[in-house]
C-alpha cells in the first residue's frame, strides 16, 4: 500500500486512540488513590469498588508495554491480521494473499500511517515480530564477517544496539525515532539530521532483500519473487512504486571502507559537541528584501558539523533555532554546566531529562510558547554521537505512563506533516552565495510560521560554498500545506521536488506541486539525479 491519500476520519480516530493510554493511566492512579483513602475511612464498599476500577485500569494500560499493542495503535488496525515471525512464516503470508488476488498491507512500528494519516487496511501484514539478526547461513552466500542482516520490522534502537555490541560501531545518522522499522527506514524514504561534515543516514547498508509481488504490467506473480539489491537501485524501485514490494531484510556493513578509507560506519565512543544558533531574520523580510546570511547563520552551517537541524515556528517570530554538532576529543575544554546554579558538573548529555527537553524546547515549543533554555551551558554539551542521532527520544524513557500523549495531540489539533525534499538552486545560476541562500530560505519560513499556527524544520548537508540537498519538514494544518509550495519554487534546483514516501500527502499538496511549475519526482531523483 502506497501511503499518499489520507483515510477520511482518521485524524479524530487516532487521536483518541494514541490518548487512551494516558487516560487509563490517570483513571489507574486517580482511581486507585481515591479507593484507599476511602477504605482507610472505613468506606469500604465504595472503596474497594474504586479501588478495584483503578487496579483493572492499570492492568489495560499495561498492554501497551507490548510492542504489538503500540504498533496496531499507531496504524489504527486494532485487531486481526497476520505476525510472521520468520522468513518461511512470511513467505507463507505472502502466497496466501497473491492465490486470493490481493495485495497485502504491510506494517512495521506504525509510525508512517500515523504521519500520513492513513489506516492500515485489507490484508494486514504486521512485523513487529519478524525481528532479529539473521545472517544467511550455508556455502552459497553466507553473510560475510563485518556485515550483519536484520530482519525488516527490527527497530533502528535495537540493530543499532546489536552493531554497537558486536563491533563498536554505529551509524553516521539515523532518523529521530529510534522505534521505527528497518523496513519503515528504507522503504519509506526516511532520513536522518546529517551534515555536511556526516554522511546520509543509508551510507552503511549494504543491500537490502524484499519480495517483488506483480510484474511491469501490475499481473501479480503466482509466488513472491525474491530480489536483493544494493541501497541506490531499491531505493528507486521503492520511490516507484512501493506496494509492489515488501522488506524482508537489510543487510549493514559495519566494518567496511569506502574509496578513501572513510568507514561505512562511525566510531561508537566518538563524541559530539552540540551548540545552538540563534538565527535572527532582517526586518524588511516581509517586504521581500534579500539580505546577506547572518554570522550566526554561518556558524549553523558549518562544514564540519556531522550533524545540524533548524526549527522555526509561529511562536518564534523573528528568529529561528539551529542546532548544531562538532566532533569533540580529550584534548578540547570540557563543557560545564551549573545544577540549579550552584554546583558546576561537566555537562554530559542526556542527563535527568534532558534529550527530552530538548526536543519538546527546538521542536513543538516553536508551535506552542516559543520558550527554550538560553543560559550559556544549556546547550553546551557533549555526548556520544549515538545519543546525539536519538533527537526523538522514545515516550518509554519520559515516562511509560504518557505514551502516544504527544502523537495524540498532534492528530487532536489537526496538525498534518509533510516533507518536501530538493537540491538547493545553484549558487552559480543564481548568482548568490549559498549561505545567503539558506537565510533567505530560514527568513521566508519564519515569515510563513509567523502569521500561521505552523512549524518548520531544516535539515541540510548544504555547505557553505556549495549547494546540497535541502529537507524542509512542515507541520501545520491541511489548508497551510498548498500555501509552502509557491514559497519554496525559487530555491529549487531544475524545479525538481519531492516528497516524504511515508509522511502526509493529499491530491491538494500534489495540484499544488504542478500548479507552481515543479515536477513531483520521488527522492531517489533528488539524491542521485536519476
Amino acid at each position: 500500500m502506497r501511503l499518499t491519500e489520507p483515510s477520511p476520519g482518521h485524524t479524530w480516530r487516532q487521536g483518541l486512540v494514541l490518548l487512551l493510554p494516558t487516560a487509563l493511566s490517570l483513571t489507574a492512579v486517580g482511581l486507585g488513590v481515591a479507593g484507599i483513602v476511602l477504605l482507610a475511612e472505613e468506606r469500604r464498599v465504595l472503596g474497594a469498588a474504586l479501588l478495584g476500577v483503578g487496579i483493572a485500569a492499570g492492568l489495560a494500560r499495561a498492554l501497551w508495554i507490548f510492542r504489538g499493542v503500540r504498533v496496531r495503535s499507531q496504524s489504527l488496525h486494532l485487531c486481526g491480521g497476520h505476525a510472521p515471525r520468520h522468513e518461511a512464516e512470511l513467505l507463507r503470508v505472502l502466497e496466501q494473499c497473491l492465490s486470493s488476488g490481493s495485495l497485502p498491507t504491510v506494517v512495521g512500528s506504525g509510525w508512517g500511517f500515523w504521519t500520513a494519516h492513513v489506516i492500515a487496511r485489507g490484508n494486514v501484514i504486521h512485523m513487529h515480530k519478524f525481528t532479529g539478526e539473521r545472517p544467511r547461513r550455508g556455502l552459497v552466500d553466507p553473510t560475510p564477517y563485518g556485515m550483519m542482516r536484520f530482519l525488516a520490522g527490527t527497530t533502528i534502537f535495537d540493530a543499532e544496539k546489536a552493531i554497537r555490541r558486536k563491533y563498536g560501531n554505529t551509524f553516521w545518522s539515523t532518523p529521530s525515532i529510534q522505534t521505527i522499522s528497518l523496513g519503515g527506514w528504507f522503504g519509506g524514504s526516511c532520513h536522518g539530521n546529517s551534515g555536511a561534515g556526516g554522511k546520509p543516514s543509508s551510507y552503511a547498508v549494504h543491500d537490502i532483500e524484499f519480495y517483488e509481488l506483480y510484474d511491469d504490467r501490475g499481473r501479480l506473480w503466482p509466488q513472491p519473487f525474491e530480489r536483493r539489491e544494493p541501497y541506490k537501485v531499491a531505493r528507486r524501485l521503492f520511490d516507484d512504486d512501493l506496494s509492489r514490494y515488501v522488506i524482508v531484510a537489510v543487510t549493514f556493513d559495519a566494518l567496511g571502507t569506502n574509496e578513501t578509507g572513510i568507514g561505512y560506519m562511525v566510531d561508537a565512543t566518538a563524541w559530539v559537541h552540540k551548540t545552538l544558533c540563534t538565527i535572527p531574520i532582517g526586518r524588511n523580510v516581509e517586504r521581500g528584501t534579500r539580505r546577506a546570511a547572518t554570522p550566526e547563520l554561518v556558524e549553523w552551517l558549518d562544514d564540519d558539523a556531522p550533524l545540524r537541524l533548524l526549527f522555526c515556528g509561529s511562536s518564534r517570530r523573528t528568529y529561528a533555532l539551529g542546532l548544531k554538532y562538532n566532533w569533540w576529543t580529550p584534548q578540547k575544554p570540557r563543557p560545564y554546566r551549573r545544577i540549579l546554579g550552584l554546583f558546576k558538573v561537566e555537562h554530559v548529555d542526556p542527563h535527568d531529562c534532558s534529550a527530552a527537553c530538548m526536543s519538546l524546547q527546538l521542536d513543538a515549543f516553536s508551535m506552542i510558547g516559543g520558550w527554550h533554555e538560553t543560559a550559556d551551558d544549556a546547550y553546551n554539551g557533549r555526548m556520544l554521537i549515538v545519543h546525539a542521532n536519538r533527537f526523538t527520544p522514545d515516550a518509554s524513557t519520559i515516562g511509560r505512563a504518557f505514551y502516544g500523549l504527544g502523537p495524540a495531540f498532534v492528530h487532536l489539533f489537526n496538525v498534518r506533516n509533510c516533507e518536501f525534499i530538493f537540491n538547493l538552486l545553484n549558487p552559480i545560476s543564481s548568482s548568490a552565495r549559498t549561505v545567503d541562500l539558506i537565510q533567505q530560505l530560514v527568513d521566508e519560513l519564519v515569515v510563513f510560521c509567523r502569521s500561521r499556527w505552523a512549524r518548520c524544520e531544516i535539515r541540510t548537508n548544504t555547505k557553505r560554498e556549495s549547494a546540497g540537498v535541502v529537507f524542509v519538514d512542515l507541520g501545520t494544518s491541511d489548508a497551510n500545506m498548498c500555501e509552502i509550495v509557491p514559497l519554496l519554487t525559487p530555491f529549487v534546483r531544475e524545479r525538481r521536488i519531492a516528497m516524504h514516501t511515508s509522511k502526509y500527502q493529499s491530491s491538494a499538496i500534489r495540484s499544488a506541486v504542478a500548479n507552481a511549475g515543479l515536477q513531483l519526482v520521488g527522492p531517489n531523483a533528488i539524491y542521485y539525479g536519476s
